[in-house]
């Protein structure tokens, strides 16, 4: 999957996701975008504003990549989250974020390459 645009803003648990629950490995995700990017906070359900890509329980595939290149500042914020994470049997994917402009964690924002128990390995560049 591939995002392109001048600015990003995503809150209120939106999210740009590739998922794979088989098989298959899951796709990769691309975000390019010449300004500013904000992620945001969290559904009233509890899903977080974000950019990821995963590989839940019972799969076997890998997750798929998250890249994110900003022109501008990157700012997460109130629990928004960039990440490939995996809970399956297949591998974590990488995770690549690059701001032209500073780049902000505040209020438990992050970027993370994360793992369960079951997963064989993870990976963070």
């Amino acid at each position: 999957m591939a995002v392109d645009a001048g600015s990003l803003t995503v809150q209120g648990g939106a999210q740009i996701a590739s998922t794979t629950a088989g098989l298959g490995k899951g796709g990769d995700v691309g975000v390019t975008i010449a300004g500013n990017v904000s992620l945001s906070g969290s559904a009233a359900k509890g899903a977080v504003s974000g950019i990821s890509a995963a590989a839940q329980t019972g799969s076997v595939g890998d997750a798929g990549q998250v890249t994110l290149a900003a022109g501008g500042a990157v700012s997460l914020t109130d629990g928004a989250q960039i990440s490939s994470s995996t809970a399956g049997q297949g591998s974590g994917g990488k995770v690549r974020v690059s701001s032209q402009g500073p780049l902000s964690l505040s209020g438990g924002g992050s970027i993370a390459a994360l793992a369960s128990s079951t997963a064989s390995r993870r990976s963070c560049w």
